[in-house]
């Protein structure tokens, strides 16, 4: 949602599979058609458009991942941060729950967990 903050990487990905889904990387800017989603990145240049898109999902079963600080306790589900040099990851559990999605036990392990919700 908003440009691709990584520079072209995201593009990288179009066309590979996960569980035979082909993946496709579109740059969006309508709440409606992320509806369609299966995973959404929030460029945190979005930052104000996020409540609104936040309840434009709502009961969509899209996972929102971004890079805004603060993602994971306004209602987003995956927060990547940034902290030494080194990528975090922050997940919100109330919002993937309640998106009726869950994470591989694997990752909640290595994530900073909260379960705040909007």
């Amino acid at each position: 949602y908003g440009d691709d903050p990584f520079g072209g990487r995201m593009a990288l990905m179009a066309e590979r599979t996960v569980n035979q889904r082909a993946i496709a990387v579109q740059n969006l800017s309508d709440a409606a058609a992320a509806r369609a989603c299966s995973l959404v990145f929030v460029n945190a240049a979005q930052r104000e458009r996020w409540p609104p898109l936040r309840a434009a999902l709502a009961n969509a079963g899209v996972l929102t991942v971004s890079d805004i600080e603060g993602f994971a306790d306004d209602g987003g589900m995956i927060e990547l941060t940034l902290q030494d040099d080194r990528v975090g990851v922050r997940i919100n559990t109330a919002a993937i729950s309640s998106a009726r999605l869950s994470v591989e036990p694997r990752i909640l392990r290595l994530a900073e967990l909260t379960g705040a919700r909007r």
